[in-house]
């Protein structure tokens, strides 16, 4: 416990909003401005690298929901965040991607819903060992509070220790800085009001002028002149003085509030900075020697599990959005247990995600490709589905309009233990013929349907114990149901035509 106490008091990086106000808990300590340094001294040495080469950088998103499952983001919501994360870095050359084009699923009710316990720390490093290696791992729960401020929420912070940064759900989506800001951090920079993370610039306590050279939390307070700025404020000099300046201002309206540095000297802050605090800006930015820090540190010894890699991923930063096929808009399929979703291939994608709604429940399902075979639905129930694609970079589509399906009541099963009728092989070669076994002599119907529901052939069957040979099966590839009723049941087989 008395490590998390010392992450919390001062190394964690978080960042909070309220209806007027937001707050982050990072302060920087003497190793994390050690690490800056060396990137800034690294920068010197080699010179501007962020036209040298494009930066390839896996991540981990770990999904986190209760130890029963629930409560878990939804997957496009992650997509959809990662496709702006992109558009935040891409203008730099850097590109994150998901590691082995996937998710990482935690159920940890812990972990969900207190990720700064001590349990939940240890919870983050075995996820981390197992699966997030070589990667920046990031975890979305519940919430991300870190018993910090009081009066406003945690949307996310980095954790130097565990080296991971912890996201709350609500504010992964396409529209939110927050995980820019985090990856900044992560990434070696501080805040630009570096000093003044944990009390904003107020004049009644501070003074206007300033009264004092040195922030409230011992950093150089940088002049408005950008005089001192090699060692002062966020120690980069293309970012102006900020004494945490936006926090309580009103959304990113130009700053006007008169403050003062030590020599008299009104500030002007960058209020569309994303290291900043001011909220409701249009777009944000990162300054050139910002992104030359994150570049700095992603080459540094500090990050070789990242930059040893030589994986190139796919680049589909706007991939089509796809076109639902089959089943037909309110159509009825006869089976429930066993429903085939198809949709267009869409170039450049790495994968498909399904959502299918019944009521007010949705599920969402993964699939690699352009279909899916769905085996959990409920007879005669009416579900919505929509489909989105997705590359391992975000890919920036969108999901299809709905579609309506109906399932019907024939139980797909190749088990029919009640009558003692059974069917094989179960895969054949077109033009084949199939095999119906019985335990007795019953009068029959046969009945064949394609995978969405469409009757092929309807026909009587004097079934004899024993075998019965049945050769009206279709010749076409693909996956048929052989249903079989007698003696007032219903029994359903799943066949394969090669």
């Amino acid at each position: 416990m008395r490590i998390h106490t010392l992450l919390l008091s001062l190394v964690m990086a978080a960042i909070s909003f309220t209806s007027n106000a937001q707050f982050c808990g990072y302060d920087s300590d003497a190793a994390e401005t050690a690490r800056l340094l060396r990137n800034k001294k690294a920068y010197k040495t080699s010179g501007p690298q962020r036209s040298v080469v494009d930066i390839y950088i896996p991540i981990t998103f770990h999904i986190v929901s209760e130890t029963n499952g629930t409560g878990g983001i939804d997957e496009d919501r992650v997509i959809a965040q990662l496709c702006a994360l992109n558009q935040d870095y891409n203008p730099h050359g850097i590109y994150f991607y998901l590691k082995d084009k996937t998710f990482n699923y935690v159920k940890s009710t812990i972990l969900f819903s207190s990720p700064t316990a001590q349990s939940a720390g240890t919870k983050m490093i075995t996820e981390k060992i197992n699966n997030g290696k070589n990667s920046v791992n990031i975890f979305i729960c519940e919430n991300a509070d870190t018993g910090g401020t009081s009066g406003g929420t945690t949307l996310g912070y980095y954790d130097p220790f565990l080296d991971a940064i912890v996201i709350r759900k609500q504010d992964v989506n396409a529209f939110t800085g927050t995980l820019s800001h985090e990856l900044g951090h992560f990434f070696s920079l501080d805040h630009t009001f570096n000093g003044w993370d944990f009390e904003s610039y107020d004049p009644a306590v501070h003074g206007n002028p300033v009264s004092s050279m040195f922030s409230p939390g011992g950093v150089q307070n940088e002049l408005a002149d950008g005089s001192n700025c090699e060692n002062a404020g966020d120690f980069l000099c293309d970012t102006p003085a900020d004494y945490n300046l936006g926090l309580g201002w009103a959304g990113c309206a130009p700053y006007t509030g008169g403050a003062k540095d030590f020599n008299g000297e009104e500030l002007d802050p960058d209020e569309e900075n994303f290291m900043g605090y001011f909220i409701g800006c249009d777009e944000y930015h990162f300054s050139d020697l910002q992104i030359e820090m994150v570049i700095a540190d992603y080459q540094s010894n500090d990050r070789d599990f990242l930059n040893s890699l030589s994986y190139v991923p796919n680049l589909n930063l706007n991939l089509d959005n796809t076109t639902l096929v089959a089943p037909a808009n309110a159509a009825t399929v006869e089976t429930y247990n066993y429903v085939k979703l198809e949709w267009t291939e869409v170039s450049g994608a790495d994968g498909y995600i399904i959502e299918v709604t019944q009521g007010i429940t949705n599920s969402i399902y993964l699939s690699p490709n352009p279909y899916l075979h769905i085996t959990d639905l409920e007879a005669d129930k009416t579900y919505r589905w929509k489909v989105l694609p997705y590359s391992e970079v975000g890919g920036c589509a969108s999901f299809t309009t709905e579609r309506i399906v109906k399932t019907g009541n024939i139980l797909a099963s190749s088990e029919l233990s009640q009558i003692g009728i059974s069917l094989y092989p179960t895969v054949i070669e077109g033009g084949s013929e199939v095999i119906i076994e019985s335990s007795g002599s019953y009068d029959g119907n046969v009945s064949i349907f394609d995978v969405q529901g469409k009757l092929l052939n309807n026909f009587r069957l004097n079934l004899q114990s024993g075998l019965n040979r049945i050769d009206d099966i279709p010749s076409q590839a693909g996956l048929y149901f052989v249903s079989v009723v007698t003696l007032g049941q219903q029994q359903t087989f799943k066949l394969v035509v090669q």
